[in-house]
């Protein structure tokens, strides 16, 4: 029999040592940020915690004026464990990102303002901002 809760987690260990090891740090799968979190030993990834969870994803953008753009994205996960190892109670998680930019023909940058948090039961709750400027030549 098919041991289905280790399939990602065999293909994880072939990825090198510094790529395992960025995974381990930020408790978060390359290519699907939603597999977590991940079971760390001694800074190394040992598999995923939860591989079954109902997720849904919404994102809207638009314009506040002609120079001034913005961008909303919402996340919410309901983690229900292992196959072998269903959660009793479900793990909840929300993760919301707001972005602002300021574009303008004839100005010399581009800036822009992101704000982003997580809340729930599975990881910490986190929130970081970014402030960036840019020049396109």
């Amino acid at each position: 029999m098919v041991n289905i809760d280790n399939r990602y987690t065999k293909s994880l260990t072939t990825i090198s040592t510094t790529v395992s090891i960025q995974v381990a740090i930020h408790r978060r799968v390359l290519g699907s940020p939603l597999f977590y979190p991940v079971i760390v030993k001694d800074g190394i990834s040992e598999g995923i915690r939860s591989n079954r969870f109902l997720a849904h994803h919404v994102g809207f953008k638009g314009c506040f004026s002609e120079y001034l753009a913005w961008k909303g994205m919402l996340t919410y996960i309901n983690h229900l464990g292992l196959h072998r190892n269903p959660y009793e109670n479900p793990e909840k998680q929300v993760s919301g990102l707001l972005e602002l930019q300021y574009i303008k023909a004839g100005f010399p940058v581009e800036l822009g303002l992101s704000i982003g948090a997580d809340a729930g039961n599975t990881i910490s709750k986190n929130g970081a901002v970014q402030f960036w400027i840019a020049k396109t030549w």
